[in-house]
């Protein structure tokens, strides 16, 4: 591939130009004075970007696979949610690295939390693009009804089931003893065979069924690239995150004290920046008017989180659980419920419907402020 096509197909904005600028002024400023304070500013940031720039490049390349392959756009945001997950894969293995070398498990806890709070803003999200369909009624198609519902449903109850559970541990056990774990090793293993298994059926119904072809200019080559391009730098933004989360507790933990419990806001901090991919995806699918697709992204990836992520942290790292976690575990399965309920109900989603999702979902995470 040439270089000049290349850039045609990175697409650098006028904002990312000023990004990069900024950037490399961070960087000579980091070179000659390297202090906490200026590496933040330098590798967070640059961070923030990787995970949420590449969003461009990787729905180009997966649409790229669509129209070469022949797949449905609901598939297409299946996909995206498959690539959009691995900005927290990312920051979760780093966040497991980072604690076995220091022995920092708060770094653990931050990372689970901000899995939690990324969930429930991919379902804010999705209420609120339902929300500006305005009149427009999305019909869902047949492979959701076919193949989601029943996974949408095993989610629900595997979140009931994880939540109930420790709250039982919670209340139950003394109170000097040491606190339950989120998710045993064994329920690891059941949750990563849940998540292939899943894929493994919904292949093999894509390619029994047919759909209307989507359309792409770019040969099946570029495709290629431009997806390991952007699933390279969302990883590495993953990276830089991860370690800034050590970074800032460390250096500033005094100065957000002031503010509220710096496990939280670093968590919520943390939690948009996994979320950041999603909304910059998601305002490429509506406004090439896939809303589908954006419906198959935003619920795919909290189904990927819950069986693919946490099965891999249940397999490496015992995890132990609090309150914030549980909420917004609970919060998160009922949204999930929620949503189940409003796509089986008529097989249609409408701005009303989308309403009441975003609001259901911006209470729960305003309550959880006051846990």
């Amino acid at each position: 591939m040439q270089i000049k096509r290349l850039l045609e197909l990175l697409k650098i904005s006028k904002f990312d130009k000023i990004f990069l600028f900024y950037e490399f002024l961070a960087l000579i400023i980091y070179l000659a004075y390297t202090t906490p304070i200026t590496s933040i500013l330098l590798f967070w940031p640059l961070g923030f970007w990787l995970v949420s720039k590449p969003s461009d490049w990787l729905a180009e390349g997966v649409n790229g696979f669509a129209y070469h392959f022949t797949l449905s756009e609901y598939l297409v945001g299946l996909l995206t949610s498959l690539t959009a997950i691995s900005a927290e894969l990312a920051i979760t293995i780093f966040s497991i690295y980072i604690s076995f070398i220091t022995g920092s498990t708060e770094i653990i806890t931050i990372a689970v939390l901000s899995l939690t709070f990324s969930m429930n803003f991919n379902l804010l999200l999705l209420g609120i693009i339902t929300r500006k369909t305005g009149k427009k009624i999305l019909i869902v198609p047949e492979e959701v009804l076919a193949r989601e519902i029943e996974v949408i449903s095993w989610t629900v109850f595997t979140i009931f089931l994880l939540v109930f559970l420790n709250l039982l541990n919670f209340f139950t056990i003394g109170a000097e003893s040491k606190r339950p774990i989120l998710l045993p090793q064994f329920g690891g293993v059941i949750l990563i065979i849940t998540y292939f298994t899943y894929f493994f059926y919904m292949s093999k119904y894509i390619k029994t069924t047919h759909f209307e072809r989507i359309k792409s200019d770019l040969t099946l080559n570029e495709s290629i690239v431009i997806t390991l391009i952007g699933a390279f730098s969302v990883t590495l933004g993953g990276e830089f995150i991860s370690d800034g989360i050590l970074g800032i507790l460390d250096n500033f933990r005094s100065i957000i004290s002031t503010i509220g419990d710096p496990v939280i806001i670093v968590s919520i901090i943390v939690g948009i920046a996994g979320a950041a991919y999603d909304i910059a995806m998601n305002y490429i699918l509506t406004s090439r008017g896939q809303i589908i697709a954006s419906l198959g992204n935003l619920v795919g990836s909290n189904i990927q989180i819950i069986t693919l992520i946490f099965g891999i942290i249940a397999l490496l790292v015992p995890v132990t659980t609090n309150l914030n976690v549980l909420y917004l575990l609970f919060l998160d399965g009922l949204s999930l419920w929620f949503i189940r309920q409003l796509v089986f109900d008529d097989r249609t989603l409408d701005a009303y419907e989308g309403e009441m999702l975003a609001t259901l979902v911006a209470f729960g995470l305003i309550l959880s402020l006051f846990l």
